[in-house]
């Protein structure tokens, strides 16, 4: 899976160990990767915007940003629910900067469903 609807992106940079940290599991007819990753050890980042500070938008632009200085993206996911402006819709803490408050607000869809784990 190379696009996304909406690209913020948690991506892992470890040694080539990563490969080994994940696997195949079934529930019944379902089948998943699942891939453990420690955050003492291995360098897991958030990505949502570019130097130029568009949304990423793929997968393909976050590898070629990061080939750029050298490094090498071994895994990736989308991390979140998004605006279809790719802006996020709640908390968004990227290098422990907050560029998007947590919204308690009420509304539609699964987003405001309570509880959701937002505590106040």
């Amino acid at each position: 899976m190379t696009r996304l609807a909406a690209f913020l992106l948690a991506a892992s940079f470890a040694p080539a160990a990563a490969l080994a940290a994940c696997r195949e599991e079934a529930a019944g007819a379902a089948r998943y990767a699942v891939c453990d990753f420690n955050p003492q050890t291995d360098d897991i980042r958030l990505f949502l915007n570019g130097a130029d500070g568009v949304p990423y938008a793929e997968f393909s632009r976050v590898r070629a940003a990061l080939e750029a200085k050298g490094e090498t993206l071994l895994f990736a996911m989308n991390a979140g629910m998004y605006r279809k402006d790719r802006t996020p819709v709640g908390l968004y803490i990227e290098n422990g900067e907050e560029l998007k408050k947590v919204s308690t607000k009420d509304g539609r869809g699964n987003f405001h469903l309570k509880p959701n784990g937002v505590f106040w």
